[in-house]
């Protein structure tokens, strides 16, 4: 295994050989419950660098979390962390995140995810009045 390639996810899988001949401190596995805290907090910490000039673009956003997946963090939860850090430095108003969400601000407000919900029930109702008539026309 290169030592200098390999994701954080694949850190147990070092045997103490390889870690003998990583040389490099810094690139020896942590304890496995400790990892992916720490984990979370250095990427919680380069988004906090990220946004201290200012809201980030997608392309910087989407470049996070591909860092993210790379480090063995679901992108969800990578978006996640970005949200939360947004938030936590008074840059967003909800911590509303949509699984799909690539770039910006969400939109999904809860008062959007109610006329969504609306809006399919009407439809809904409508189709099926429409199946109930036209089965009734037939008999």
């Amino acid at each position: 295994m290169d030592m200098k390639n390999r994701r954080l996810s694949e850190a147990n899988l070092v045997s103490p050989a390889q870690e003998a001949d990583a040389g490099d401190p810094a690139m020896l596995p942590l304890p496995g419950g400790h990892r992916r805290g720490a984990v979370r907090r250095i990427f919680r910490e380069m988004v906090k660098e990220e946004l201290a000039s200012g809201p980030l673009s997608k392309s910087t956003r989407r470049e996070l979390v591909s860092f993210a997946s790379t480090a063995g963090l679901d992108a969800y939860e990578a978006r996640l962390t970005i949200r939360a850090v947004e938030y936590e430095l008074g840059m967003v108003e909800d911590l509303i995140v949509d699984p799909q969400d690539e770039g910006g601000l969400s939109l999904l407000t809860p008062t959007t995810w109610f006329l969504i919900r609306l809006a399919a029930a009407v439809a809904l109702g409508f189709i099926m009045a429409w199946f109930m008539a036209s089965v009734r026309a037939r008999y």
